[in-house]
């Protein structure tokens, strides 16, 4: 089971998943230039970003690879299983539809604010985009470790790997091609990707949609235990 996280995060934001079959193992990525991984020095295509991830888990079958991914994670996990068909796809906050050219340029100069001018004022400015409010409230030092994380990491390479989700192909109607198992979880007051194309998604991939209320753009972080206990279900029925 393969965990790709969203933009901005790492894989501290998955909660802890235990398996539920012993055949399965879980790898949780950092995503290129977001932790310790290096980022790219040149702008990527999703097609770079698939074939990174294919070096990263090596030789697994893919009848045996199950995907999540979360946000721009899911964008990406939805490229890679049109590459390679996997058993399963669980997609948390994304979609499938492509931005058109003005949230495309707005993404781009999103990132590189951050590239430029991050900071712990500019960290509470985005924050609400990327957590609901009620997780903000609760976890006040969750927002202080963030900002020195994110710091830390290589944010040219962030602006690098932000060319391949700015300019990726318009897939919404390959994804209905892939016909696997597919599990939608998307929080009701997503602020980043809304809800409606969660909807919209798990009709494209005839999934199963899971809507959590009072839920922002980071199920895994706000509803953890629902999160694990869901994804845990859906691995178990396969």
């Amino acid at each position: 089971i393969v965990f790709l996280h969203g933009w901005l995060m790492d894989a501290q934001m998955w909660p802890t998943i235990s398996s539920p079959r012993s055949s399965h193992r879980t790898l949780f990525l950092n995503q290129p230039a977001h932790g310790p991984a290096p980022g790219p020095d040149v702008a990527w295509t999703m097609d770079d970003w698939c074939a990174w991830v294919e070096q990263q888990i090596g030789d697994i079958d893919p009848r045996e690879l199950i995907l999540v991914g979360h946000s721009m994670g899911g964008m990406l996990a939805q490229a890679l299983a049109l590459r390679r068909r996997p058993a399963a796809l669980i997609l948390v906050d994304t979609t499938a539809q492509p931005w058109p050219p003005e949230i495309q340029q707005s993404w781009l100069g999103l990132v590189g604010t951050v590239e430029n001018a991050w900071s712990s004022e500019l960290a509470a400015q985005l924050a609400p985009l990327l957590l609901g409010h009620g997780f903000l409230q609760t976890h006040p030092a969750w927002l202080e470790s963030w900002v020195t994380r994110v710091a830390a990491w290589s944010r040219r390479g962030m602006m690098n790997l932000a060319h391949a989700a700015a300019t990726r192909p318009d897939i919404s109607t390959a994804v209905a091609a892939i016909g696997v198992p597919t599990l939608v979880i998307h929080g009701q007051a997503d602020a980043a990707i809304p809800h409606v194309l969660g909807e919209d998604l798990a009709q494209r991939t005839g999934g199963e949609l899971l809507s959590l209320p009072d839920v922002g753009h980071c199920v895994p972080l706000e509803a953890p235990e629902i999160f694990a206990t869901t994804l845990q279900r859906f691995v178990a029925s396969l």
